[in-house]
């Protein structure tokens, strides 16, 4: 529904508390997702180690374990971030404790050696982000999340881990080390507690695993460096929703011992206790690298997806909402309103059509490029009553501008060649179109050529009538969010072209031009 005008929203609002009588407000809602642009930056290049995003609907062989619980940790499309595709979803029974894992080697890992990622490379920092989502409802904290460490022996010998679990509400770092004083590893097996040195818990302070935040996407990414051999200078972060959570430096995890490196993230659905009742946590998206990954990249015109309405009225339902979107944490600069929006639904695109711009975007009818940005939103009942607002959270990360002037997004660039300076003239995969112009088509632009990258025409004689289909993608890139391809004939010369076999067709930015007989609309 468009936006309607604040006084009919409010004379609407009015008459709606004269005619129901429900007596309690709505439910505080929750962002559930911003639906992200296609192109993600960290799909690939050179620092990828690995990315999964579950849409293939099965687990990847690429894991050196995978334990699926009976049937319970699996990939299911219900809950999937962004909407499409497919998630991991981990089933708690009551009083369950384990419910499935996933394990991933990379580097001079000694256990699993046959299922290395990028194997033989030493690294002394990573990075792993995954989206977490807790179920409508959730109660209590399933301690286990993630960690990263270094195998130092084949007998699973451990030189330092760095865990990221849950303590309360709250995630926390608790790093330590298998190594001692005097550089000697001391572990002898695997999670040798006995045998550790534990450095100091840092304590997040988002609430996670509380039942106000759950039903909600959320980004959780952690990063480690390793200590410089004598040196105490060892880091440990977390991020959640791109904001720190919990910071440790000064950390001598290894002291002077440097005979491998990080080489394994294990993601593990543990409660040490047992789940209270039966319930469900999500994965997805979940990528390691070797540079800052962040929340997923949106359009400068997000689609903001909330939770559903929920009030303690039986009955009630959803009579407006509002959203708004802040460039800071406590909302003080906020640059876009909704005011209050007319509608049952629970999707909304940030747009002049459906809010105003302000503050520093005054006058602007989109977000800025390669910005973060914070959101909040409540809702309405059918009796005027306003849920409390939600928290501020930095859900919306907007794609990247075309820095080098290409004309080429610098993200789509960075994905297809690992780096930005890929010509726009050039065909690197030898198909016949020029990357600039299947940036612009939305195909691949390296690779082996004939692999269906190409945008093209194919023309051929149907009893005796001219048919033309034009074999390509689904769009996406910049100028693209929320919008396919149409296309028009725009002169009966172009069948007589056809009958002689000439289609002298050019495709050059984000128009045609070459060519009288065909043009590239931009309808939804």
């Amino acid at each position: 529904m468009k936006k309607t005008t604040a006084s009919l929203i409010t004379i609407l609002l009015g008459i709606a508390a004269v005619f129901h009588g429900f007596a309690a407000n709505p439910d505080r809602p929750g962002i559930n997702y911003v639906a992200p642009i296609r192109d993600q930056p960290y799909a690939s290049g050179p620092q990828l180690i690995w990315h999964d995003s579950f849409d293939s609907g099965t687990v990847s062989t690429a894991y050196a374990e995978y334990g699926n619980d009976g049937g319970d940790y699996i990939p299911v499309t219900y809950e999937a971030f962004g909407g499409t595709g497919y998630c991991m979803r981990a089933l708690w029974q009551t009083g369950e404790v384990g419910a499935g894992d996933l394990k991933i080697v990379f580097g001079d890992s000694p256990v699993y050696s046959a299922k290395r990622l990028r194997p033989g490379e030493k690294f002394g920092e990573i990075y792993w982000r995954m989206y977490v989502k807790y179920q409508a409802g959730w109660t209590g904290d399933p301690a286990k999340l993630s960690r990263a460490t270094v195998f130092a022996g084949s007998n699973w010998s451990q030189a330092m881990i760095a865990h990221v679990w849950g303590s309360g509400d709250p995630l926390v770092l608790d790093p330590a080390s298998g190594i001692n004083s005097s550089s000697q590893l001391v572990t002898t097996k695997y999670n040798d507690f006995a045998n550790l040195r534990w450095l100091g818990i840092r304590r997040g302070t988002f609430p996670i695993h509380s039942t106000a935040e759950s039903g909600q996407w959320i980004c959780v990414e952690a990063y480690v460096k390793l200590n410089t051999p004598g040196q105490a200078n060892g880091v440990f972060t977390l991020w959640i929703d791109g904001e720190i959570d919990a910071h440790a430096d000064n950390l001598n995890w290894l002291y002077s011992w440097q005979e491998k490196g990080l080489n394994a993230v294990f993601h593990a659905n543990w409660w040490n206790s047992g789940s209270p009742v039966q319930q469900e946590r999500y994965i997805d998206d979940f990528v390691i690298a070797t540079e800052r990954i962040g929340p997923a990249r949106c359009p400068i015109n997000p689609t903001i997806v909330k939770t559903a309405f929920s009030d303690p009225d039986g009955g009630d339902s959803q009579l407006a909402w509002q959203l708004q979107v802040a460039t800071d944490n406590a909302g003080t600069n906020v640059v876009w309103d909704s005011a209050a929006y007319a509608s049952a639904g629970n999707a909304l695109v940030v747009s002049p059509s459906n809010g105003t711009f302000m503050g520093t975007l005054t006058g602007r009818g989109a977000l800025d490029y390669d910005t973060h940005y914070w959101a909040r939103v409540r809702v309405s009942d059918q009796s005027a009553g306003w849920s409390g607002w939600s928290a501020w959270r930095g859900v919306i990360m907007t794609e990247e501008r075309d820095r080098d002037g290409d004309r080429m997004s610098d993200d789509w660039e960075r994905k297809h060649f690992g780096t930005t300076n890929a010509a726009a003239h050039h065909d690197d995969d030898t198909d016949g179109m020029s990357n600039i112009d299947e940036f612009v088509a939305g195909t691949v632009p390296s690779g082996p050529s004939g692999q269906n990258s190409r945008f093209a025409l194919e023309i051929h004689l149907d009893n005796g009538s001219a048919v033309v289909s034009i074999p390509t993608i689904r769009p996406f890139g910049l100028g693209y969010a929320g919008y396919s391809r149409r296309y028009a004939r725009v002169s009966d010369v172009f069948f007589d072209l056809i009958r002689f076999g000439a289609c002298p067709f050019s495709f050059v930015g984000v128009y045609c031009i070459g060519t009288r007989y065909i043009r590239k609309g931009g309808s939804v």
